[in-house]
């Protein structure tokens, strides 16, 4: 999956679209990648890659549909403290996303073994080391999520909980019915 990815940035980093955002955009850098999947169909899934653009502090991302390039600009980053993001250097990573989900599935094995995934969702990002943010939506409509260090393999922010407690956290949006 991290070959994937490395393939996909490359291929985005040829690209005609790629090619004329960074004309446009010379400070922007590889921030994150993004990508969920049902269980099984990992193959079938497609990287989401977000490039930070350091002069407006804000993200471009960057999906494959088929051959074609869809460049979403200028999301808004939901920060509480502005600071710019770090830049994603896929050369550094130790912890290939192979060994993270192996460690990933350790935990949950040892820790939650009735609990089987029916969606993945992961994040790569750089906040100090990289880190893989991993997340499985389970049989048992729960979440369960682990950042795994993608240098070290050191685990943090273990969560496990139903998943209506999560959507009750997420504040209703303009259009929520209360």
């Amino acid at each position: 999956m991290l070959t994937k990815l490395k393939d996909s940035w490359e291929k985005l980093q040829k690209s005609k679209e790629y090619k004329e955002f960074i004309k446009k955009n010379k400070d922007s850098y590889l921030c994150a990648g993004f990508i969920i999947y049902k269980s099984g169909k990992e193959k079938e899934a497609n990287w989401q890659i977000d490039v930070y653009i350091k002069e407006t502090k804000n993200i471009a991302t960057f999906i494959f549909e088929k051959d074609k390039v869809v460049v979403k600009e200028t999301n808004e980053i939901f920060q509480k403290v502005k600071k710019d993001l770090e830049e994603l250097k896929l050369g550094e990573l130790k912890i290939d996303f192979k060994k993270a989900l192996k460690i990933f599935n350790k935990l949950r094995d040892t820790k939650y073994p009735k609990e089987k995934e029916l969606d993945i969702i992961v994040v790569l990002q750089k906040t100090g080391n990289p880190c893989w943010n991993i997340t499985y939506i389970t049989t048992g409509f729960n979440m369960l999520h682990l950042d795994i260090d993608a240098i070290t393999g050191e685990t943090s922010n273990e969560l496990f909980e139903p998943v209506m407690n999560f959507s009750q956290q997420v504040a209703p949006g303009p259009n929520s019915i209360n």
